[in-house]
């Protein structure tokens, strides 16, 4: 999955703080609530109220909007 960050560069960003989060790593949207779910970069479908593992299927690491291939990062 080039261009997309590794998990734990994420979870250090959002260790710092949300907005840190945010603008480093775009590619991703946060939830109020913690969650992390990421923005497809090919059909840039995303949805803030969905865990990542809802948006993304599980069992195959594809966008479920396009199909897309996606690394699927939780933060806990």
């Amino acid at each position: 999955m080039s261009g997309l960050p590794s998990r734990s560069r994420v979870a250090e960003a959002l260790t710092r703080g949300h907005f840190v989060a945010t603008k480093e790593f775009p590619e991703y949207a946060y939830s109020a609530s913690g969650s992390l779910v990421m923005r497809c970069p090919a059909c840039r479908a995303m949805s803030l109220a969905d865990p990542i593992d809802v948006f993304v299927n599980r069992h195959c690491g594809t966008c479920v909007s396009c199909g897309h291939e996606l690394e699927p990062v939780t933060v806990r």
